[in-house]
């Protein structure tokens, strides 16, 4: 099951439930510029670690918002496409039951005409 499809997940807050990849993400990137902070500070002593750690964050900050902008379209894709299927299959039951309907209606005209035969003038 998708971590965004939560409308099958009965026990479930679907508001919490679709927020964890978001949450995940942002922790993710947040350990990331931590991690690479500090090997850059570590790797680099001499370097001024304010400047390297001013570019670090700034980097992953425009990064991090840019994937979260990324994986909520992602969301609103796939929640469009699931109202679109549903819609879709529920166009094609209503299709075929009105041509269902519309042919008992048309076979009980032909039974009818069929059941009283046109009198035959001249015989």
């Amino acid at each position: 099951m998708s971590p965004f499809n939560t409308a099958n997940a009965p026990n479930r807050d679907p508001v919490v439930a679709s927020n964890v990849p978001f949450i995940f993400a942002v922790c993710v990137m947040i350990a990331l510029g931590a991690a690479l902070s500090i090997g850059i500070i570590l790797l680099r002593p001499q370097a001024d670690p304010l400047a390297v750690c001013a570019s670090v964050f700034g980097l992953l900050s425009s990064t991090t918002l840019s994937l979260l902008a990324f994986m909520k379209s992602q969301q609103t894709h796939l929640s469009v496409n699931s109202r679109l299927d549903d819609f879709i299959s529920t166009s094609s039951l209503a299709a075929h039951a009105e041509g269902q309907a519309q042919g008992m209606k048309e076979g009980m005209a032909i039974g009818k005409r069929l059941d009283n035969p046109p009198s035959q003038k001249g015989e």
